[in-house]
């Protein structure tokens, strides 16, 4: 069950790892916090929700897509970045370090995409109507 904590030193801890930079996105999943900051540059945090904790699981290098979507696989280890682009990017953790480990061009641009609940397929919509299926 979701309880909401005012407690303010976990927000002042939250603003410090974030190293106050603009968050453009956030997006949340398993036991993990996925934040795209104004530096195109993305940043996960681990969640403990039973010490109250976080920590910072990873950064990435690369830079991510400030209009994107993401989908989570392998516990939150991997996920897909889908932007409004005609690219999809699969990003892994590597230690300390979120690379992109595979990189997919379509010929149109993304409209919208989803992973099956099993988690062992990609759907993906592109904008002249075409759907394709990864399993």
């Amino acid at each position: 069950m979701f309880k909401f904590n005012q407690n303010l030193k976990r927000y002042e801890f939250f603003k410090i790892f974030t190293n106050n930079i603009t968050i453009y996105s956030i997006f949340g999943s398993f036991d993990r916090i996925l934040i795209l900051g104004s530096n195109k540059k993305y940043k996960q945090y681990g969640v403990d929700l039973e010490q109250g904790d976080m920590k910072c699981l990873g950064e990435t290098q690369d830079s991510g897509s400030s209009l994107s979507q993401i989908l989570f696989l392998d516990g939150g280890k991997t996920f897909i970045e889908i932007g409004f682009s005609k690219q999809m990017n699969l990003w892994k953790q590597d230690n300390e370090e979120i690379k992109i480990s595979q990189t997919i061009e379509f010929q149109q641009r993304i409209s919208s995409a989803s992973v099956s609940k099993n988690k062992n397929a990609l759907i993906i919509g592109l904008n002249d109507g075409t759907i394709k299926l990864y399993a």
